[in-house]
């Protein structure tokens, strides 16, 4: 039986599941903020509202029905979506004639950013990408071999945080989602480290959950003070929350990152230098990109200089490469 089987299973239901979730919401939503469903006499009606967004301000409501967007009448919710408002472009303004109680309305809308379907496409190839590659990597690997779990666990976090951190806001029962693979990320990494090096006292470990239960308990009660009121101050404090437990977790990760190089460099000098010792690098410079783009800038309170999602895509290249590694060995025995 392999190190960790069963729970092995049941993540990887659980990641695909809830990764699945995640691309939903992303494919729904519109650069205006609402979501749409086409009914049977093919009238186009909202059925939902993202707070805050530019539907939200515009006091859209739900149960309007769409009769044109700048004069143009949609043909199907796919011909609304696909060909009128994400060819808007960010900040143009629309005019959206409606319906509402059988009088027309005529409401213009600032739109927002919106996920292209080729953006789409990039993020769904990625996230399948890292998540698979990370399940045959656990695969590839003999029985009771307790690093290739971590890895697993590690790089589906990864696969949620690379989708969620897209979603943040769409769907509140999946932001939690969020919350918990980014507050306990960086403790993978420092636990993966301390594997690592094989010297260590599990006190380290247990103060290290603990920080990461902390941020993850901080930005979860606010987030649920802001979902249960949604008022503007409310989230204005959650968003201070996120700046707080982001700069955090950086400072966390570059605290991993401080100790697998270490823990690199002992077994380099104890002349314990080992497959698990050179996958570790590969994987070290696999994340230099999130390092110096993402995390770095962050730590020291300053923007980051890619998103996360982009910065993590790297990641696929170290467990590509660890993975040809692993099968060129195999066929060297």
């Amino acid at each position: 039986m392999r190190y960790n089987f069963n729970l092995f299973i049941i993540l990887s239901v659980i990641i695909i599941v809830v990764n699945f979730l995640g691309f939903y919401n992303i494919y729904k939503l519109s650069s205006d903020g609402a979501i749409y469903k086409e009914n049977d006499d093919r009238t186009i009606e909202i059925v939902y509202i993202k707070h805050f967004s530019p539907a939200f301000f515009s006091n859209l409501e739900v149960g309007d029905k769409i009769v044109a967007l700048n004069g143009k009448v949609p043909k199907s919710l796919f011909d609304l979506k696909g060909n009128i408002i994400e060819k808007g472009g960010v900040d143009k303004v629309y005019i959206y004639t409606i319906t509402r109680d059988k009088k027309i309305l005529n409401i213009p809308v600032k739109l927002g950013y919106y996920y292209s379907r080729n953006f789409f496409i990039f993020e769904l190839i990625m996230v399948f990408l890292i998540f698979f590659l990370s399940f045959l990597f656990y695969l590839s690997f003999g029985e009771n071999s307790k690093e290739s779990f971590f890895v697993f666990l590690f790089y589906s976090l990864i696969s949620v945080a690379h989708i969620f951190s897209l979603v943040s806001f769409i769907t509140y029962q999946l932001y939690i989602f969020l919350i918990i693979s980014a507050s306990f990320l960086p403790a993978i990494i420092i636990h993966f480290s301390f594997i690592l090096k094989k010297d260590y006292k599990k006190e380290y470990l247990v103060v290290t959950y603990l920080v990461s239960f902390f941020l993850f308990l901080i930005w979860l009660v606010r987030y649920l003070i802001f979902a249960l009121t949604l008022t503007k101050s409310n989230l204005n404090r959650l968003m201070t929350t996120v700046k707080i437990t982001q700069f955090s977790i950086s400072i966390m990760t570059m605290v991993g990152i401080i100790l697998m190089i270490y823990s690199i460099y002992y077994n380099i000098k104890e002349k314990k230098f080992d497959l698990v010792t050179t996958f570790s690098i590969l994987f070290l410079l696999g994340f230099l990109p999130y390092i110096f783009l993402y995390a770095f800038p962050v730590s020291f309170g300053k923007k980051e200089i890619l998103p996360v999602n982009l910065c993590l895509s790297f990641s696929i290249i170290p467990l590509l490469s660890a993975l040809i590694y692993k099968n060129y060995l195999n066929s060297k025995l």
